[in-house]
């Protein structure tokens, strides 16, 4: 399955379980890392970023995923994967099931609950968040010689 026929079950499942929602496939041509998917339903708003098989979220997405989540909004990555869906959030695997009618379910259920974790990674540092905690890439990190973290940062002049 393809991203393209992820896109039209959810869809298609989504409006059989919200007939009176909304749900639309953003596609920002000029702007990357907008979640794929909005769905409103009973003045909820879902971000559903989807992805299959061993394909995860660009760092871009992440950040915009986090951004929507830590000003309390309602974001989930769908993953399908070896035949399973995958309901993921910054703070970990929500759910998982075979059934995508479970899944929709679940994404629309009445209150999720943010957690301990939200409040600290709220407070946290902004490029942390919760999808940098799940999807890291650790090899993105480039270290000098020495062992500091490179960067380019300007340094002031004093006068």
């Amino acid at each position: 399955m393809n991203e393209t026929k992820l896109w039209l079950k959810f869809r298609k499942e989504w409006l059989k379980q919200h007939p009176r929602s909304f749900i639309n496939k953003i596609s920002q041509r000029f702007q990357s890392g907008f979640p794929d998917v909005i769905c409103i339903d009973d003045r909820k708003v879902n971000f559903v970023e989807l992805k299959v098989g061993n394909n995860k979220p660009t760092k871009l997405q992440r950040k915009v995923l986090d951004d929507i989540y830590n000003s309390t909004g309602r974001s989930f990555v769908l993953i399908f994967k070896n035949d399973k869906y995958y309901i993921y959030r910054g703070d970990g695997l929500l759910y998982e099931d075979d059934c995508l009618s479970k899944i929709v379910s679940f994404i629309n259920k009445e209150e999720v609950d943010y957690g301990d974790n939200y409040t600290y990674f709220n407070k946290s540092n902004s490029s942390g968040g919760f999808f940098s905690f799940i999807f890291r890439d650790r090899d993105s990190r480039k270290t000098s010689r020495s062992g500091e973290k490179s960067g380019r940062r300007s340094k002031r002049r004093e006068i």
